[in-house]
């Protein structure tokens, strides 16, 4: 596979390139032109955007259920140790 790439930095006051999707490490416009994801998106630093693993598990997790109004174990034991860590007077 023969590709060229080219580097882009848009900046913020530059709005004629917009990115349409995201796969992996690349940003597509809406040409579908593949940009390397140099800055990658705080949400996709480890796993690239899209990875097709969480994405199923996240689609099969909102089949389950997508809002929970009791304690769950987990929760319960995460705020007592986030209250801990807080001095009480």
């Amino acid at each position: 596979m023969n590709k060229t790439y080219r580097i882009i930095n848009p900046g913020y006051d530059n709005q004629a390139k917009q990115f349409i999707r995201a796969q992996g490490n690349f940003l597509f416009d809406q040409n579908d032109q593949p940009f390397i994801d140099l800055v990658m998106g705080a949400g996709s630093l480890i796993l690239g955007h899209s990875d097709r693993v969480v994405v199923e598990k996240i689609k099969q997790q909102s089949e389950k259920a997508r809002c929970f109004y009791r304690t769950t174990p987990v929760c319960r034991h995460s705020a007592i140790k986030l209250h801990s860590s807080f001095p009480v007077n």
